[in-house]
């Protein structure tokens, strides 16, 4: 009977009372009940019409409140969902992929914007003092954010750097753009575009969302089980759809991909540098140009961070098929296949380049 033994033999008193008293008064009337000592007192009034119906419902409704007692003493109290902060895009789609709905997930920075040009605003440091985890690549790659991380009090998020996982290679920049810093010295911090970190970093955001959420561990356990498997599926069926253009030669705006094409055995490209933040005049555009066209290539990659205007000058009227690549992912749409998807569409958009040559 829950907590209120003493009280349920009372309501039992009471409504044996109640039902004979019932029946032996068919008229308006009202009842009180009490017991001699501390049990409550309760007070009934119906008509003579209701007595039938109100014989049962009596019944039913005691009987509700005998049963409720004991019900929600054995509900788990609620307990809110963690909050999840990723800085872009790609490592978003892995984090989802892992903590499925079991976690409340937020985006840092836009991906329409370059890692490397953005300018935090106000919202930003709301969102990161309201986070439980922050998942980032380095300190080196989302700069614009360090100074925030420093100021923040010792109840701060628990910032996660995933390009630090001493299981992830990291490979040189090239074509001039570099992230300097004592330990990742002129290194490339694009990690997530490998199928290879991507699974190493998969494992990573497991253990810390088991070690901060152990309610759910056996569900982020499954779903890395269920990642790594459709990492494995679609990377056999990349491998295959590259297998015929891996030895095709071809330039890039920006190197920002280069662990994809290093997983998947592609050629080492010609970097023509411009990323975001380059600027480029009318006589760089025409070097460009002149020597982009004494290449013998016809595939050209650019990105969505690169202004199209620049691309389109420097390729316009050139035997040349130029592709953008989408790093950021920005047409990620967030659910627990977006990586794969995401893995999927950048096969194929590089094999449409490469066979044209």
């Amino acid at each position: 009977m829950g907590y209120f033994p003493r009280h349920s033999l009372c309501l039992n008193g009471f409504l044996k009372k109640l039902t004979s008293n019932m029946e032996k008064n068919l008229s308006s009337h009202s009842s009180g009940y009490a017991s001699k000592d501390v049990c409550p007192i309760f007070f009934a009034r119906f008509s003579r019409n209701s007595v039938p119906f109100m014989k049962y419902a009596g019944y039913f409704f005691l009987l509700g409140m005998l049963s409720a007692p004991a019900h929600f003493a054995s509900a788990e109290p609620y307990q809110s969902k963690i909050n999840i902060l990723s800085s872009i895009k790609p490592v978003q789609a892995i984090v989802t992929a892992i903590a499925g709905k079991y976690v409340n997930s937020d985006l840092l920075i836009p991906a329409y914007i370059s890692p490397h040009d953005y300018t935090f605003k106000p919202s930003d440091i709301r969102k990161i003092q309201k986070a439980d985890i922050v998942f980032r690549i380095d300190e080196h790659f989302e700069t614009m954010f360090n100074s925030v991380f420093e100021s923040l009090p010792n109840n701060a998020p628990q910032v996660i750097s995933l390009a630090e996982n001493p299981k992830i290679k990291l490979l040189p920049a090239s074509g001039g753009h570099k992230h300097d810093s004592a330990e990742h010295d002129h290194a490339d911090m694009h990690i997530f575009t490998s199928p290879k970190n991507a699974l190493i970093m998969a494992q990573a955001i497991a253990d810390v969302l088991s070690k901060a959420d152990a309610r759910n561990v056996g569900a982020y356990k499954k779903n890395l089980q269920a990642f790594n498997s459709a990492v494995h599926h679609e990377v056999e069926a990349i491998k295959s759809n590259l297998e015929s253009v891996k030895n095709k030669s071809f330039i890039v705006f920006h190197n920002s991909w280069q662990y994809f094409g290093e997983y998947f055995g592609l050629q080492k490209p010609t970097v023509m540098e411009l990323h975001e933040g380059v600027t480029i005049g009318v006589k760089s555009m025409m070097a460009i140009r002149k020597e982009l066209a004494s290449k013998d290539v016809s595939c050209v990659f650019s990105e969505s961070t690169i202004s199209v205007r620049k691309t389109h000058g420097i390729t316009e009227n050139l035997a040349v098929k130029l592709i953008e690549i989408d790093v950021t992912g920005q047409d990620i749409t967030k659910n627990s296949d977006a990586y794969i998807k995401w893995l999927s569409v950048m096969g194929e958009q590089i094999k449409t380049c490469l066979e044209a040559h």
